[in-house]
């Protein structure tokens, strides 16, 4: 039995289905058990969603800036290249004389093609991976620079330094030293340089074939021109201790431009 509204000590607002109010008239404060279980899903939801939508801009964020690093090195890369193939020093110059101190401009085709290249005959994104490009350039604004061991000899210095005023004398190998981790290295360089562009596997698993996920990478080395530069008959690259002998190629020591006459490298010009 309702109670009646109308009835003396009896609050008006009470009604069974008026939960602002209890039995005995006085207004509910706080919330209810499934009132609290309601809020906390929407909540729930409410945070789920922004955490989606963080992530989903953190990683548009990462892409846009990993793209724009990938096209600020493209275009560093492209600009770079396309200054030292308008400075090639025998561009389209064929059949000219080996003697005429030009340099060369050459392109190695590999055995490779688009075909035999490719581990899946669908996959039309890589092809002839194989080639080599290289050349001999000259920089007239900023020199080439690279690095060389003590291992050098050079001329009296008052004879070179009234043509190479730059040049950085080098020291003999002291017999003493045992590890390449001894041995200190001077920064030369060069006005003129043989430049060498080719592709290399990213093989991330070392089964010589590319997989899903590895890519190539486009590498290039700088070798400087310096005719000047002398190697050190005693301590030359063949005889370099932990070097050529012991499977160590003889440019991962000198970033020069090197002929191999006899058992000693020579130091190449324009000419050879």
């Amino acid at each position: 039995m309702h109670p009646d509204p109308t009835r003396p000590g009896v609050n008006k607002h009470f009604h069974p289905r008026n939960r602002d109010f209890d039995m005995n008239g006085r207004r509910r404060f706080g919330f209810s058990l499934v009132e609290l279980l309601v809020t906390l899903v929407v909540m729930m939801i409410m945070v789920g969603a922004l955490a989606r939508f963080f992530k989903y801009v953190g990683d548009t964020v990462a892409a846009g800036r990993a793209l724009l690093a990938l096209s600020g090195d493209l275009h560093t890369r492209r600009v770079a290249l396309e200054h030292e193939l308008r400075n090639v020093t025998a561009f389209s110059l064929a059949g000219a004389d080996s003697s005429s101190s030009i340099g060369y401009f050459q392109i190695i085709e590999g055995p490779l093609n688009d075909q035999s290249t490719l581990n899946t005959p669908n996959d039309s994104v890589f092809g002839d991976v194989d080639d080599v490009l290289a050349f001999t350039t000259r920089s007239k604004d900023k020199p080439f620079r690279g690095q060389l061991l003590y291992l050098t000899k050079m001329p009296d210095p008052s004879t070179v330094a009234s043509t190479h005023p730059k040049t950085v004398y080098g020291l003999d190998v002291l017999p003493g030293l045992t590890a390449p981790s001894t041995y200190s290295a001077e920064t030369l360089e060069s006005d003129t340089a043989e430049v060498v562009y080719w592709l290399t596997l990213d093989d991330k698993n070392g089964n010589g074939v590319r997989d899903y996920g590895e890519y190539y990478v486009l590498r290039r080395r700088v070798l400087l021109v310096r005719p000047d530069v002398l190697l050190n008959a005693s301590y030359g690259a063949l005889s370099y201790p932990y070097g050529p002998a012991n499977g160590t190629s003889v440019f991962t020591i000198a970033d020069l431009s090197l002929r191999r006459v006899g058992t000693s490298w020579v130091a190449n010009d324009l000419a050879t």
